[in-house]
């Protein structure tokens, strides 16, 4: 039997003050005189009270079970060898603590069982009822260790509580600790308690539906990740996951053409087994380089001979054009001056009346493309640049982020069957963040600047750079970043067939007008007409952003994650592939908007079929909410989630 004086009673309290005074005198009762009360941000004295029971006081504004059990356990005490839970609010049957000490002779983990007794289930709320009965039984389908209850009062050897390495800090805690206990094979006793009758305030769970609903969410939540950890389902994860993906890819690659097919429907079905197939790899621990890249390369492979997107035209056009040395910026592809260039695919080439609409940069990228026969060398230089990303995320920050990106269909459709250049821009920007990361402020300068002159939308990233190395280095330093970013754009515009006029490489006339599946501006558009042929209205929003991400953002991740959502939501030109841009930075977050937005943004190619069926190229309004609502929910959520992880301060 331990020794009163080893163990320590942990009381987490919000809004007990009524209740724990009682509790701290049957604590006295048993012998237990080291109380460590957490105080959870309480308003009505909870603190005071237990300082005159005589507790230590611990404050953890944070709320959360679990978070104020963790904030308990810190800083213990070298000579506590035991640890006893207990709630604040008088209903656990302390008087049954002698029997917990008998059986700690024998056993790491003694917990109450509130079911066993008869009087004390019916003293339970119905919802306390079911959900420990639902939560027992799962525990012993996926660990084989029968619980009856999850009761609070539970007494855990301190040795065996470090092992477990708790992690819960919400409600899942209770679960959590039990389902430790039978992964790390401790010897578990359940004592049959009595459920008291509160003694004071008021149930923060079984007092409200909603509490109700919560707990129940995270009590399945915090049992499905655990049991997702188990190395056979962990096994099972990743086939079901591969052979989702690859038979997805697979029904897909043949429906590209949508100019001659519109949108098939087993495009979509390859579409919805991919998603299946990406949402089963999001629980994965783990993987070897090998499955990681085997899998990636793969599934690329498969949709390589994926009819290409209707861009691609335009990219070889503007290629083929330069390479018989014309300036693309000064000629359209209908111009009389290219008729003895045309091919037997220029009638796909989109918007034959606008020159060159690409920067410099793009542009001699494209000159190297177009000395292919065809597609094929264009879609290598694509993936080139989009397996660029898969390792350095790799390298960066593990395969299983890097998996989050390399195993995305969005990813995969735009780029291994589409062959939109815009994952050039990302390898670029990948590349510069590894520098930043690393201090090389100049490679990263270098880097961005190569960004930029792919695409431009990548220009704040390279001003956030920017700025950072002002403020850092100084004015020498930032005239350094500046030429080195400018360089390649510099170095491009040589290649360029003369002559050279700036200002043609600006967007043109069209861009004041197109729309696709914009958000901001649709809404606008409803109720102000006009402003569906005023697309310039929407720069100011965007400059407003790209300021405020500039001087706000702490990390160049965290930066573009915020400039492409803010650039997407009020651009009225809006394409399915741009939400491939914040996918690098979003595989390392774990940022869950993006990584929803990853399958969401499928919906963008339903435009494909209205085009086909001759309708206007717009989403409808729940389409739009298909593509746009994971995206904004999984954001909202994410910051949420970041606000409620404030730091904790000391009372």
């Amino acid at each position: 039997m331990p020794e009163s004086s080893s163990i320590l009673a942990v009381i987490p309290a919000l809004n007990e003050a009524a209740a724990l005074p009682g509790v701290l005198r049957r604590l006295r009762e048993q012998g237990i005189t080291r109380v460590r009360v957490v105080d959870n941000g309480s308003e009505d004295g909870t603190a005071e009270a237990a300082r005159l029971g005589g507790a230590e006081v611990v404050a953890e504004p944070r709320r959360g079970y679990g978070m104020a059990c963790w904030t308990a356990l810190q800083d213990l005490p070298e000579d506590v060898d035991w640890i006893l839970f207990c709630d604040a609010d008088g209903s656990d049957d302390l008087e049954r603590l002698p029997e917990f000490l008998d059986a700690a002779e024998h056993h790491d983990f003694i917990l109450g069982d509130r079911r066993r007794l008869p009087e004390s289930a019916a003293t339970l709320a119905l919802p306390q009822r079911w959900g420990n009965a639902l939560a027992t039984a799962l525990i012993r389908l996926g660990w084989g260790q029968a619980y009856q209850d999850l009761g609070p009062m539970r007494l855990v050897r301190r040795a065996a509580l470090e092992r477990m390495a708790m992690e819960d800090r919400g409600f899942g805690w209770t679960i959590e600790m039990q389902i430790r206990a039978a992964e790390n094979g401790l010897r578990i006793r359940e004592i049959p308690v009595r459920a008291r009758a509160r003694q004071g305030g008021r149930s923060k769970i079984s007092g409200t539906v909603r509490g109700v609903f919560m707990a129940g969410s995270v009590i399945l939540g915090t049992w499905a990740k655990f049991f997702l950890r188990k190395p056979g389902v962990q096994a099972a994860l990743r086939v079901g996951s591969a052979g989702a993906l690859v038979a997805g890819a697979g029904l897909m690659a043949p429906f590209g053409d949508f100019a001659r097919l519109g949108v098939h429907p087993l495009f979509w079905a390859g579409a919805g087994l991919m998603a299946l197939g990406y949402a089963l790899s999001w629980p994965l621990r783990g993987m070897t380089w090998l499955w990681l890249l085997g899998l990636a390369l793969g599934l690329r492979a498969v949709l390589f001979f994926m009819f290409p997107g209707d861009d691609v035209w335009r990219y070889l056009w503007e290629g083929r054009v330069q390479n018989a040395g014309f300036n693309p910026y000064l000629f359209a592809p209908a111009a009389a001056e290219l008729a003895h260039l045309r091919t037997p695919w220029w009638e796909l080439v989109g918007h034959k009346e606008i020159s060159a609409i690409y920067p410099p940069l793009t542009q001699a990228l494209m000159r190297v493309a177009a000395l292919g026969p065809d597609w094929g060398l264009l879609k290598l230089m694509v993936l080139a640049g989009d397996l660029a990303v898969v390792i350095l995320l790799a390298k960066r920050f593990g395969t299983v982020a890097a998996a989050r990106y390399a195993w995305c269909p969005l990813v995969l459709v735009v780029f291994a069957g589409g062959a939109h250049f815009d994952a050039w821009m990302l390898a670029a920007l990948g590349a510069g963040w590894w520098a930043w990361d690393r201090g090389r402020w100049r490679m990263a300068a270098l880097a961005l600047g190569v960004a930029c002159g792919i695409k431009y939308v990548a220009a704040p990233l390279l001003a956030w750079m920017l700025w950072r190395t002002f403020q850092g280095k100084g004015a020498k330093a930032l005239l350094q970043a500046i030429l080195l970013a400018a360089a390649p754009t510099l170095m491009a515009v040589c290649l360029l067939p003369p002559p050279w006029n700036p200002s043609d490489w600006l967007p043109k006339d069209f861009a004041l007008y197109a729309r696709s599946a914009d958000l901001i501006p649709r809404l606008v558009g409803e109720a102000w007409e006009e402003s569906l042929r005023m697309n310039q209205i929407y720069l100011l929003p965007a400059a407003v952003v790209a300021g405020w991400v500039v001087l706000r953002s702490g990390t160049l991740a965290q930066a573009g994650e915020r400039w492409f959502l803010g650039l997407l939501v009020f651009s009225p030109l809006v394409h399915g592939w741009y939400f491939t841009w914040a996918l690098p930075f979003a595989a390392a977050t774990g940022h869950w908007g993006w990584r929803l937005a990853g399958i969401s943004a499928l919906v963008y190619f339903q435009l494909q079929q209205t085009a086909f069926e001759g309708q206007d190229w717009l989403l409808s309004g729940p389409q739009l909410a298909l593509l746009w609502g994971p995206l904004l929910a999984g954001a909202a959520w994410q910051e949420m989630a970041k606000a409620k992880g404030a730091n904790p301060k000391s009372q």
